[in-house]
């Protein structure tokens, strides 16, 4: 039978569990003996009426009561940490906040593992909740504060959101090295001559690449449409399609290819970050912020040397 109340240092050591799956870690972290998590975990287990956490090798793995209150329990300690702060202090060195990431795909490998790794060093406790969604349901969920922070192409100016500009990709065609219409791919001849894998999301990037292959004298011949960038280099590398990509792809692409300016009028697209205006002025936000473009020149710079 549950208790009338819990309170927060329980949540805390719930929390930590999930994040660190030993009473012993989650101890550590919290700066409790290890008797007084057991204890905390034992509260927790009868307020519930279920175990929470079962034993896995070495690891304590949430049940599927403890899963489905991960998301409620982070959001309820956020908020407090974020009413007990002042209203100016944001310390990424001991934060926990969680920020919640709308990235396309291209933004998950080009600017996921950098600001990962920035995090190391500068905010170990900082988590990032990474998710996908269409338009709509991105600028709703930015509205009503189920998300932080979205990454992607340029959408119309609406009051309730801000934005700026994070990096400038252009638009390649790739084949494979010896593709036999190697000497033609970037004539509209050749180009079209090509079967073609064709990424089929949404976004003003590739409505307006289809927009422009579709201003050619004849139709693509489309032999495979694939949900997003990731899995093409691999697909053109092993077969005689082409595809158009975003030219960021290919820094992290494994297979060589052979690259190409395609015959159409789009040559590049801007990717921006977008956040309500409710969080302009937070500090932990503007943190963010600054650290995504930090990372964004560093990327940059290296290219560039």
């Amino acid at each position: 039978m549950k208790s009338a109340m819990i309170d927060i240092p329980l949540l805390r050591v719930f929390q930590s569990l999930v994040r660190r799956g030993s009473v012993t870690a989650a101890a550590r972290e919290l700066g409790v003996s290890q008797s007084t998590a057991s204890y905390s975990l034992a509260c927790l287990r009868r307020h519930y009426g279920d175990p929470l956490f079962i034993r896995a090798g070495s690891r304590l793995i949430p049940t599927p009561l403890a899963a489905a209150l991960v998301d409620d329990i982070d959001r309820i300690l956020l908020d407090l940490e974020r009413i007990q702060a002042p209203v100016d202090a944001f310390d990424p060195t001991v934060s926990r906040r969680k920020f919640r990431i709308h990235m396309i795909d291209l933004a998950e490998v080009l600017l996921l593992p950098r600001l990962l790794m920035a995090c190391e060093g500068e905010a170990a406790y900082v988590r990032f909740d990474i998710m996908r969604g269409n338009a709509f349901a991105i600028r709703q969920e930015l509205d009503n504060g189920s998300l932080d922070l979205a990454i992607g192409t340029p959408w119309e100016a609406e009051k309730s959101l801000h934005r700026a500009r994070l990096l400038e990709q252009k638009v390649v065609g790739v084949a494979r090295p010896g593709h036999p219409l190697s000497a033609e791919l970037g004539t509209v001849r050749g180009f079209l001559r090509c079967r073609h894998c064709v990424i089929k999301a949404s976004g003003p990037i590739q409505s307006d690449i289809d927009h422009a292959i579709a201003a050619l004298p004849h139709p693509r011949q489309v032999a495979l449409e694939v949900p997003g960038v990731l899995a093409v280099p691999e697909i053109v590398a092993n077969s005689d399609l082409i595809a158009v990509v975003p030219e960021g792809l290919l820094r992290l692409s494994r297979p060589k290819l052979q690259v190409f300016a395609p015959p159409i009028r789009t040559s590049s697209f801007v990717v921006m970050q977008h956040w309500p205006a409710r969080l302009q002025k937070d500090p932990g936000h503007q943190w963010l912020r600054r650290l995504l473009r930090r990372v964004v020149q560093n990327e940059a710079t290296e290219r560039a040397g």
